[in-house]
């Protein structure tokens, strides 16, 4: 029982719920720069696979979805199929990975923020009194 209340006077520390709140700021700093990163990387490679895309597109005459492009060497665009089909997954990918991320540091902010107040509003009741 030592250790809970010992976190619990850590928490309501001074020096404690400051750390935390510098550290929800630092945190939720990160969590806005990974939003710019998302976005940088993903909109050219997205655009790119677009592009390539619709060069197949306007051989085959019709609109194609990227889960049913179908590649075959016989095609003029070969090349801008096969690049399609790259970028697409590449972006996926990477926006899977940084959105994951994102998830992480997200709740990471969220918890660190709820502890900073908790912490401050509780120090005045677990402060000993001088």
């Amino acid at each position: 029982m030592k250790v809970v209340e010992y976190g619990i006077k850590a928490l309501a520390s001074k020096e404690g719920y400051t750390a935390l709140f510098k550290a929800f700021i630092a945190v939720s700093a990160l969590y806005l720069v990974s939003i710019i990163q998302v976005a940088d990387l993903a909109i050219p490679i997205e655009s790119g696979a677009h592009e390539s895309k619709y060069v197949v597109e306007k051989e085959l005459g019709k609109e194609i979805a990227f889960e049913d492009l179908q590649c075959s060497p016989e095609m003029e665009s070969y090349e801008s199929c096969r690049m399609a089909i790259y970028q697409y997954n590449l972006s996926e990918g990477s926006i899977q990975a940084l959105t994951s991320f994102q998830g992480l540091l997200k709740a990471l902010a969220v918890l660190t923020g709820v502890l900073s107040v908790i912490g401050f509003v509780a120090c005045p009741y677990v402060s000993e009194e001088t």
